[in-house]
C-alpha cells in the first residue's frame, strides 16, 4: 500500500470512529418562549464499557447553558439521574422539559414488579462477616401477584427527597455535583432483559407447584395464576456482567421450594452459584465458590461442594436451605 493511500485510509477510519462516538444533533427553538431562539445540542459518547447521551441547551437571550447526561456503565440496568439545581428553577422549567424529552423513555407513575424487586433488594441487602456459608443475604419480601406475567419495558419514575437519597448511587448530574438537588428520576433500561431478541422469556425449570422462567438477567416464578420476580442482575446489589448484552442467568435447578442458579459475570471465567427460597424470596450468595466438577445441576446430586483455601467442604441441600431460611 502506498503511503498516501495508507494515510487516507487512517483518516477515513478516524472520521468514521468520530461519527460513531459523537453523533450530534442540533435543535434551534425558542424553548422558553422569550422571543429568542435557543440551541439544543445532543450527542452520544461512549467507550467499550460505558456510554450515554449528553444534552445541552444554550439560552438564546443570556448565553447561559444547562446540561444533563446519561453517561454510565453498560453493566447498569437502572440509573438515577439527579437534576442540576439551576434546571429546577421556575424560569428554566422549559429547558428541563426539553432536555428530559430527549433523554428519557416514557414516564411511569410507579415501579413495575421487577423494578420493585430491585428497590426492595437494595434496601434489604445484608453483608455477612462471620457466616461460614453465606456472604450476602437479600430478603426483598415480594408478594405473589395475580394475573399474567408483566414483562417490563423501558421507563422512568420520579425520585424526590428522602427517596432520592436512598438510591443516589451511580447518579449523574452533568458536572454540577456541587449544587446537587433533591429532585431526579430513576431510569429503568428494561430492554436489557431481552438482549438482541424481542422476547427471551424462557422456561428454565418446573415441578408440580412452580414454573421458573428466566430473561437474560432476571428470574420469575409462576405458581398457578400468580407470579413474582425472584432475582435480577443489578450491578449495585447482585453484581452483573460488564456489558448487559452478555446474558447473566445460566442454568437453573428447582429443588422443592428452592432454586439454585448460576450467574455469568462475563468477562470473568467463573459463574457463581446462588440459592433462593421461592416462597420467601430470600436470596443467598455463598462465601466460597462451588466446585462445579460435582455438578450442582445434576438431578442425582443433593449437595454442593465448596472450594476452600485448605481444601473442600460439602454441604447437603437440606443444610443449605436450613441455613438460608434461618437468616
Amino acid at each position: 500500500m502506498q503511503l498516501g493511500t495508507f494515510y487516507t485510509a487512517i483518516l477515513l477510519l478516524a472520521i468514521n470512529f468520530s461519527w460513531a462516538q459523537y453523533d450530534s444533533t442540533y435543535i434551534y427553538k425558542d424553548f422558553n418562549a422569550d422571543g429568542y431562539s435557543d440551541t439544543l445540542l445532543k450527542f452520544y459518547d461512549g467507550g467499550s464499557g460505558y456510554g450515554g447521551y449528553y444534552i445541552e441547551i444554550q439560552n438564546g437571550a443570556t448565553d447561559a447553558t444547562y446540561a444533563m447526561e446519561t453517561d454510565a456503565c453498560f453493566c447498569q440496568i437502572r440509573q438515577t439521574l439527579i437534576f442540576p439545581k439551576n434546571l429546577t428553577e421556575i424560569e428554566n422549567a422549559p429547558f428541563l422539559t426539553a432536555i428530559l424529552s430527549e433523554l428519557l423513555p416514557p414516564y411511569r407513575a410507579k415501579p413495575d414488579p421487577s423494578l420493585s424487586w430491585m428497590l426492595a433488594a437494595e434496601l434489604s441487602n445484608k453483608q455477612l462477616e462471620s457466616d461460614s456459608l453465606f456472604i450476602q443475604i437479600i430478603n426483598p419480601k415480594q408478594s405473589w401477584i395475580k394475573g399474567e406475567m408483566e414483562l417490563p419495558v423501558n421507563y422512568y419514575i420520579e425520585m424526590k427527597g428522602d427517596l432520592l437519597g436512598l438510591y443516589y448511587y451511580e447518579h449523574t448530574a452533568s458536572g454540577y455535583a456541587e449544587i446537587m438537588n433533591d429532585e431526579g428520576v430513576m431510569v429503568y433500561y428494561a430492554q436489557n432483559h431481552y438482549g438482541m431478541e424481542k422476547d427471551t422469556l424462557k422456561l428454565a425449570a418446573q415441578n408440580d407447584t412452580y414454573k421458573i422462567y428466566k430473561t437474560e438477567h432476571g428470574i420469575i416464578a409462576k405458581k398457578g395464576n400468580t407470579y413474582k420476580w425472584l432475582f435480577i442482575s443489578d450491578v449495585t446489589v447482585t453484581w452483573a456482567p460488564e456489558k448487559l448484552r452478555w446474558a447473566s442467568i445460566g442454568k437453573v435447578r428447582l429443588v422443592g421450594k428452592h432454586i439454585l442458579f448460576e450467574q455469568h459475570l462475563t468477562p470473568h471465567v467463573y459463574s457463581p452459584i446462588h440459592v433462593i427460597n421461592i416462597e420467601t424470596g430470600k436470596f443467598g450468595r455463598f462465601r466460597a465458590l462451588v466446585d462445579t466438577s460435582h455438578d450442582p445441576f445434576d438431578p442425582a446430586n443433593e449437595s454442593l461442594l465448596f472450594e476452600l483455601d485448605n481444601g473442600e467442604i460439602e454441604y447437603s441441600f437440606e443444610a443449605i436451605f436450613e441455613s438460608l431460611n434461618g437468616h
